[in-house]
Parts: structure tokens; sequence; C-alpha cells
């Protein structure tokens, strides 16, 4: 009986799990191509509302074998620093309970020595550390570019609370945006018989795809599929979503932070 209920666990752990991932990229695809006309100014909001819980529910049903969604504890560990913050933002709001609820399931895996977290390729701890600051290149550049312009934003002029606001929305992005593309569409490829390579051109494709309405920007039939690759790439050589997350959520504060400044300047 013991077996039969294992059986029929997995199973079903495996259908909700793809059927999660249809609804969250149906909802980013919504989100992309309809612009601000899905949720409006409450995109925030509604995402705390349904994503999270959604995301929160997936590590919940597949916690014994997280490593399948390449998920590590460095990962959990992001996730649950990014909830924290986003708890100052949305108290006495419903999310404020998702965000706590999802804080009481990351330090309880955290400290679970019986969960799985290693890796199928165990690299030295040297590479992840190498991929990640790779991914900081750009803030290094940034730094020359901002240079030249003779503008900086004062970020503690601004206040800790709006500095602080930046940091949540980007690293909740990342997160968000790293676990459906590069860890429950990378296990779901990955069941389906797919090797790396396809999942990686796959993943950048959709990743592409959902980044539409960035489709003005010149820049966006160069940059989003790279990145979309290299995304991919960190994921699959290192076999976690954290030097994917940091790449991704430095990415995006330093283009935002650039693209500030350029207006600025002219």
């Amino acid at each position: 009986m013991k077996i039969a209920y294992d059986g029929w666990l997995f199973i079903n752990k495996e259908k909700i799990t793809i059927g999660v991932l249809i609804i969250l990229f149906a909802l980013r695809l919504g989100n992309s191509y309809l612009v601000e006309k899905l949720w409006g100014d409450y995109t925030l909001f509604y995402q705390g509302l349904i994503i999270l819980p959604l995301l929160v529910f997936v590590i919940w049903v597949n916690q014994k074998s997280l490593h399948l969604l390449q998920i590590d504890k460095p990962f959990i560990l992001l996730f649950a620093l990014s909830s924290f913050l986003l708890c100052f933002y949305f108290w006495g709001s419903i999310v404020e309970y998702f965000l706590l609820a999802s804080l009481l399931l990351f330090f309880r895996l955290l400290f679970d020595e019986n969960l799985i977290f290693e890796r199928d390729v165990s690299l030295p701890k040297y590479s992840t550390f190498l991929f990640t600051v790779i991914g900081l290149i750009p803030l290094i550049l940034l730094g020359i570019v901002i240079e030249s312009l003779s503008y900086f934003p004062n970020l503690f002029a601004q206040g800790v609370t709006e500095t602080t606001w930046a940091i949540s929305v980007r690293l909740w992005n990342a997160i968000y945006e790293v676990m459906l593309f590069w860890g429950i569409l990378w296990m779901a490829l990955k069941k389906w018989g797919m090797n790396n390579v396809a999942i990686i051109f796959i993943q950048a494709v959709l990743f592409s795809l959902a980044h539409i309405n960035l489709f003005p920007s010149k820049a966006f039939w160069i940059t989003m599929p790279i990145l979309g690759l290299w995304l991919g790439y960190l994921a699959s050589r290192s076999k976690s979503l954290t030097p994917t997350t940091i790449t991704y959520f430095v990415y995006n504060t330093v283009t935002t932070a650039l693209q500030l400044a350029l207006n600025s300047s002219s």
C-alpha cells in the first residue's frame, strides 16, 4: 500500500507541476502581450496574490525532489529574502499572509537535512562563484558609463524605502522568471526526454516571447535571445538556479539604472 501511494503521489505531483507551468506561462505571456491591460498598476499585487502561491506550491509539492527543478538551498534563501523584503510593502493585505506562509516553508526547507538538494553533476565551488562573478561584469561596465555621463542617482538621498523597494521588485522578478523558465520548464522538458542543448534553445525562445513588450526596442532581437541562452547555460552548467537568479537580478538592475542615466543625460 505504501508503494502504491508513493507512485500515485508521484504521478499527480508531475501532473500538478505541469499544470502550474501552463498557468504561469499563460499569465506571463498575457502580461507581456497585453502590457498594462491585464493587471494595470496592480501587477505586483496580483503577482503576489496568484503567482507567488503557485511558485511556493510547486516547491512544496516537489520538496522531496527539488534537485529536478535545479533548486538548491541558496536559491531558497534568495526566495526567502525576497518574500521578507516584500512583506514590508504588503503589510496588512492578503499578500502578506502568503509571504509569511512562504517564509515558514522556506525556513523549514533550509534546516531540513533529509531533503535532497544535491545536483546531478556537482561543480567545484569556484565554478559557481565564477558564473556569478561573470554576471556582475555589466555592473562594472555601468560604472564606467555613468562616470562618463557624470551622472549617478543618489539612492540614499531617495530614501532607504525606495531603494529597498527597487531591490525587492527586481529580486522577485528574477526569482519568478528564473524558476518558471529554468526550473519548472526545465524539469518538464527533461521529463519529455529532451537533451540540454535543445532545452536551452527552447527556453531562450520562450523567454524572448515572454518579453515581446520590448519589441519596439532595437536591441530586443539581440539582447533577449542572447540573455536567454546565457541564463539557460548557467542553469544547465551549474545545475542550480542560484547563479542564474543573481545574474538576471543584476542584469535587470543595471539596465534599469543605465536607462535612467541615459534619460537623465538627454
